[in-house]
């Protein structure tokens, strides 16, 4: 009887345990973190989006689903190279005071006309201390919730499965070489010791050794 009594608290303690995990894994979207690690890209990688025609149609598409919190998230992606991490983290006041690659000093990027027409929508009338980009219950934004977005609009778009949230700075430094051609400074900007190492990331395909000038002469 006693043995028996034993193994019933037993299990009801290994289900305890198990219940436990269950919702904190609800709450912190474990298992969503690991979906988006799996999918995103077990034998592909994410590309960035080369082409402005589907950035302006990733960007219409935002504004038709008013999600305007997104597309800014996007837009400061794409045009600053910050990471997704350090976006979300933002607060009203950050923009205010003017955060690194949004101010105008002479070590950062100042933010075009469209980036500061949504941030002056977003932020009018709001405190300080709330999070730039919220959710409904005005908690700072998910990342996953960012993804789920992205992904949703891309797969209506039909751009298929190779753009994901982190094509983002990848899109940023992809138009950036292309503009301008600065290795080093992207090699910087995403913290990489090798040039071989920025080209890969950025998706961009050349010979470095072909560029050398045979002309060149001492």
């Amino acid at each position: 009887m006693g043995y028996l009594l034993l193994r019933q608290y037993w299990t009801i303690f290994r289900l305890r345990i198990v219940a436990t995990f269950l919702i904190y894994c609800c709450k912190e979207n474990v298992w969503l973190v690991q979906w988006e690690r799996d999918f995103s890209f077990k034998g592909m990688k994410s590309l960035p989006i080369k082409s402005r025609e589907d950035i302006e149609r990733i960007k219409q598409r935002y504004r038709e689903n008013n999600n305007y919190r997104d597309l800014l998230v996007f837009l400061l992606s794409i045009n600053t190279g910050a990471k997704l991490v350090e976006l979300l983290k933002l607060t009203v006041a950050d923009i205010k005071k003017g955060k690194p690659f949004i101010s105008k000093n002479a070590n950062s990027r100042s933010v075009n006309k469209e980036i500061k027409s949504l941030i002056e929508t977003l932020t009018n009338g709001r405190k300080d201390n709330e999070p730039l980009f919220k959710t409904i219950n005005g908690k700072f934004l998910d990342r996953i919730q960012v993804y789920r977005n992205f992904k949703e609009i891309c797969m209506d778009l039909n751009l298929g499965e190779k753009y994901s949230a982190t094509s983002w700075r990848k899109t940023f430094g992809y138009h950036y070489y292309k503009q301008y051609g600065d290795l080093t400074f992207l090699q910087w900007k995403f913290n990489q010791g090798r040039v071989e190492e920025t080209l890969k990331y950025i998706d961009v395909n050349i010979d470095l050794s072909s560029r050398f000038h045979s002309e060149f002469n001492l």
